[in-house]
């Protein structure tokens, strides 16, 4: 082999690297251009405004000893300093927002391939990492919705306390860095709770990695695993500091938790935990197909994915780093059992897909660990699977970005027919709760109308209901509930006209008025005329 092959050959991994960076910029290229989503369009309207009357911090200081919002069993107060600051810094222009949440996934995916390389000894396997979690497909919830930011902080946090927790025997700052980046991953999200398992999980294979073989060459299979326990037991009793300091701390942030929430310590969700031993195998067995959902929007992209990363791993995973690939499969497995316990069933054609954002590490280091040294063969369908999960992850990025062109249209719709309706009327307009897998009225009905400068002439004429409100409505419709929304002095006291947001069009369909009725009677009209209209 000459110099020059050499060279290349140790090279390459930056190639990799870069050729990730370059797909990854191509799936993204509308991050910056797009609206908020959901629950953004609140948080953009509120923390601006709150930065401009002063309030802000005291909000912030706030979200330090109490829950994020009234009534609910999430703290989470270093992700709102980030809102804050984006508020402080941005006002409310969503694509600024947005870059810190593409900064958490690209750190998200460096300290992947950080610790794919520490626990491969291969550059390469750690490129390989980087560009398997920068381009997971599922990534766009936690890259594209600013308040996915939340999986972005508790995921970065959590890395790189691994990572530190993986240096810590060299030297007692390590501990203090891996101990710090844990209580900022407790700081942002309840999946840190992985934490200390993942160490474990990371110690036991640093001392373990000698001794492994899936198939012994020599001596009995008895014989193998038996030394391979006592170094495995040896590895957890020299790291006591290491795993007991973050089992505390992990007691810690639990205690915290129940004081903050009335002893509910770990309940997090409005679903009921299950903890049943064979209920709860069904519903593991059902969220380990998650991905299926998203492969329709890009059905090519997903079968190459698929058949060549089942042969990689089957025909090229080398013996020496089969345990890394057995940790990998743990602590995605780890992900989707925590997921489980929580919900029935993945999220489908809904939103959700940013709770198995944390599983992208696990998978990462699954690739990692089938990466060999390069030879052309090998390289190649590592180039074709990046290339594979870069369409898939555009396909699922292009969704948000349709879904924010009709954020937007919505809102210039209805600010103009908003200048066209009698000042004795206001209307009740209905709009989608998802598209595809995007939120986009949910817990933002008020704030859409108002989302951009010039707009607000909108919110005193208009209010959004979407179709899981339906039943709410018809109550409410039957109130004198415009006084409450509207501040206008003409306005009547209830609603007087019905208007659908057509998503094809851009634009608000009128549908006149009837009378509420029954509750039956009132779905039916409305899904009729929404059939018809929009």
């Amino acid at each position: 082999m000459t110099g020059a092959e050499r060279g290349w050959r140790a090279g390459i991994w930056c190639l990799v690297v870069a050729f990730a960076l370059l797909l990854f910029c191509w799936s993204h290229r509308h991050a910056l251009q797009l609206s908020g989503f959901a629950d953004d369009l609140g948080l953009l309207a509120e923390l601006p405004m709150r930065a401009a009357q002063g309030t802000l911090r005291a909000d912030v200081l706030a979200k330090f000893s109490g829950p994020l919002w009234p009534g609910s069993t999430m703290w989470r107060p270093l992700p709102y300093v980030s809102f804050a600051l984006d508020a402080a810094l941005w006002g409310n222009a969503p694509g600024l927002w947005r870059i810190t949440n593409l900064l958490l996934h690209l750190g998200v995916a460096t300290f992947t391939g950080l610790i794919a390389a520490r626990l491969t000894r291969l550059r390469l396997a750690g490129a390989a990492a980087f560009a398997s979690a920068l381009l997971m497909p599922w990534a766009p919830e936690v890259t594209l919705w600013l308040v996915g930011r939340f999986d972005g902080w508790a995921t970065l946090a959590i890395l790189v306390s691994l990572w530190a927790a993986m240096k810590s025997r060299s030297s007692g700052r390590w501990l203090a860095v891996s101990l710090a980046m844990a209580i900022a991953a407790y700081m942002s999200k309840e999946s840190a709770l992985m934490l200390p398992v993942w160490i474990a999980l990371v110690v036991a294979l640093q001392g373990a990695e000698h001794r492994w073989s899936l198939f012994p060459r020599d001596g009995s299979a008895t014989t193998q695993a038996n030394g391979l326990f006592a170094t495995v037991s040896a590895t957890l009793r020299a790291h006591c500091l290491l795993l007991v300091s973050h089992l505390l701390l992990a007691a810690i942030y639990l205690v915290w938790r129940s004081h903050l929430f009335s002893g509910q310590a770990i309940a997090v969700y409005a679903s009921s935990p299950e903890y049943r031993v064979l209920p709860l195998i069904a519903r593991v067995t059902s969220h380990l197909a998650f991905p299926v959902a998203l492969a329709p929007l890009a059905p090519a992209a997903a079968i190459i994915c698929a058949a060549i990363g089942v042969l990689y791993l089957l025909l090229a995973l080398p013996r020496a780093t089969r345990l890394v690939a057995l940790v990998g499969a743990l602590m995605t497995m780890s992900v989707i059992v925590a997921v489980a316990v929580h919900f029935a069933n993945p999220p489908g054609a809904g939103e959700g897909y940013r709770l198995y954002y944390l599983a992208t590490i696990g998978v990462a280091l699954i690739i990692a660990a089938a990466v060999r040294e390069p030879h052309k063969t090998s390289l190649v369908l590592f180039i074709t699977i990046m290339i594979a999960l870069a369409m898939w992850q555009s396909r699922v990025a292009a969704e948000w970005t349709v879904a924010s062109r009709t954020i937007d249209g919505a809102s210039q719709a209805m600010t103009s027919a908003a200048k066209t309706l009698a000042t004795n009327e206001f209307g009740l307009v209905l709009m989608p709760d998802m598209m595809g897998h995007v939120p986009i009225v949910r817990n933002a009905q008020g704030a859409l109308l108002t989302q951009k400068d010039g707009t607000a002439i909108a919110s005193d004429f208009f209010i959004i209901f979407t179709p899981p409100q339906l039943a709410e409505w018809h109550q409410l419709s039957q109130e004198d509930v415009v006084s409450k929304l509207s501040k206008r002095a003409t306005a009547p006291a209830r609603i007087t006209r019905y208007f659908c947001f057509d998503t094809r069009r851009q634009s608000l369909q009128d549908l006149g008025y009837w009378q509420p009725g029954t509750l039956a009677d009132w779905t039916a009209r409305w899904r009729d005329a929404v059939a018809v209209r929009c």
